[in-house]
């Protein structure tokens, strides 16, 4: 579901008396501009497009091409409508070469190993690598710092 086709949802249901809290709570993905917050970025820093499937309990956001980052300088990104009970998981499944990865790259606040990037005002930022997968954990605005940390290995397949 587009972006805009999710808040006409939510208007379109409050118009005719229907309870929106339904939509909400399952939780919606949605691929959208880059400049939206609350959603995952992907960076890829191979020599190599890799393929990605990325969903919920609720959403499939269907197969995507992550394009390399130093060729095409355009990420991977989409936005997560998260269930206000903080239950909403998203994973993606990544395809390089003969390498094979599925990884939870956004978790909902309900969890205790809840990534530090999964609130309500900012993105998950992750990085493909040759040896693997790394995620953004602090981002400092004021010196345009990033500490990117290590968090899982590709597998062969």
């Amino acid at each position: 579901m587009s972006c805009t086709r999710f808040w006409a949802a939510v208007a379109l249901a409050f118009a005719i008396g229907v309870a929106v809290i339904v939509i909400v709570i399952t939780g919606h993905v949605a691929v959208c501009a880059a400049s939206e917050i609350n959603g995952v970025t992907i960076y890829n820093y191979l020599n190599d497009p890799v393929s990605t499937n990325c969903q919920s309990d609720q959403a499939d956001l269907g197969v995507a091409v992550v394009l390399p980052q130093k060729i095409y300088n355009y990420p991977y990104h989409f936005v997560i409508y998260p269930s206000p009970f903080g239950t909403t998981l998203i994973y993606c499944q990544f395809y390089w070469r003969q390498f094979y990865q599925e990884l939870l790259v956004w978790t909902g606040s309900n969890y205790t190993n809840q990534y530090p990037c999964a609130s309500e005002s900012a993105g998950c930022f992750w990085k493909i690598e040759t040896r693997g997968f790394s995620m953004m954990q602090t981002q400092d605005t004021s010196n345009i710092a990033e500490t990117w940390v290590f968090m899982k290995s590709w597998n062969q397949g």
